[in-house]
């Protein structure tokens, strides 16, 4: 039968360390305000999705050598009007393994194959995200007007493009 409990014992996973930059400038204004930053993130062990799941369908995951983080994020507010204003927020970023070797079960052969994700991206992390709102305050009432984007996003770590999700807004 199936068992009633799991009891794990020693972890696989160990702990991930990284050294961050950051840098940005900030304008603020009467009617008007924006940020613009930038980040470089050089992770050792991150803990990463490995692709396979559990038998419960949690997503197993695994360190991987050397991974980097790269972005721009993008901030502004508008109110042209006291009633009107608009909030926008942005992101793009580039996340790619600089090392990683997963030890795949090939089910074909029976054998345990290394397969090298170097330079692949990392999967479930958009390229982009992007969020604008216009608020309105009419009478009592506050309307809000929102469109978001998300973009393309790796399904798993192989970079193969058929297995993304599109982007969408």
């Amino acid at each position: 039968g199936e068992p009633r409990y799991t009891r794990w014992s020693e972890s696989l996973v160990e702990e991930e360390r990284v050294v961050a930059y950051e840098a940005g400038v900030a304008f603020r204004g009467r009617s008007l305000s924006f940020t613009v930053n930038g980040y470089w993130m050089d992770f050792a062990n991150e803990i990463v999705a490995s692709g396979y799941y559990d038998p419960d369908r949690g997503v197993l995951r695994g360190n991987a050598g050397k991974t980097l983080h790269r972005g721009v994020e993008l901030g502004l507010r508008w109110r042209p009007h006291p009633d009107h204003g608009l909030r926008l927020a942005a992101s793009r970023s580039w996340d790619e393994y600089e090392t990683f070797v997963f030890q795949d079960y090939d089910w074909d052969t029976g054998e345990t194959v290394a397969r090298d994700f170097a330079g692949h991206p990392i999967a479930l992390f958009p390229e982009a995200l992007v969020s604008a709102t216009w608020s309105s305050r009419l009478g009592p009432f506050l309307a809000d007007l929102r469109l978001r984007h998300l973009g393309k996003q790796y399904l798993d770590n192989t970079g193969d493009e058929d297995r993304t999700i599109d982007a969408s807004t």
